[in-house]
């Protein structure tokens, strides 16, 4: 056999390869497009897929956890491009302010998540913690079957 080639095994359907979704939603349900985290440093653990909905994010976390790093990224590839066309589409200034509800985990709490928000004039509010199941809307009714859909259409 010639050394030079490499042995790589076939992965099988059954393998259990994890993504987290990180989602939002405006208050008339319009759904943004969501994030999709892989673990991993680089973006050589994102898989190569060619037919990502156009506006997702993928990208990466070393312990395939949302945190202050992948919160800030979704914050500028998505939200705020979100925001900026709804406030065109609304003919408003691009600094009228827009409020935004988070949880109230660490990667949303943040100094620089909160210049961030500042900075692109959103508002954030804070569900207190152990309320997310009665106070987050998208916790309540979409998370949960949505990232079962995400898991099963991503398996690498």
């Amino acid at each position: 056999m010639n050394q030079s080639v490499e042995m790589i095994p076939i992965a099988h359907s059954d393998d259990k390869h994890q993504v987290t979704a990180v989602l939002a939603a405006s208050l008339n349900w319009e759904s943004m497009p969501p994030q999709i985290i892989y673990q991993g440093k680089t973006t050589r653990c994102h898989p190569t897929v060619t037919a990502v909905p156009q506006g997702w994010d993928l990208w990466h976390s070393e312990n395939l956890w949302s945190n202050g790093k992948t919160m800030e990224s979704y914050v500028e590839k998505l939200i705020v491009f979100y925001l900026n066309e709804k406030r065109a589409a609304l003919k408003l200034e691009k600094s009228h302010p827009a409020l935004a509800i988070f949880d109230c985990f660490c990667g949303q709490s943040t100094t620089p998540f909160f210049s961030l928000l500042k900075k692109h004039n959103i508002i954030a509010v804070q569900i207190p913690a152990n309320y997310t199941d009665h106070l987050q809307p998208l916790d309540v009714s979409v998370n949960k079957p949505f990232k079962d859909q995400v898991k099963k259409s991503f398996q690498m």
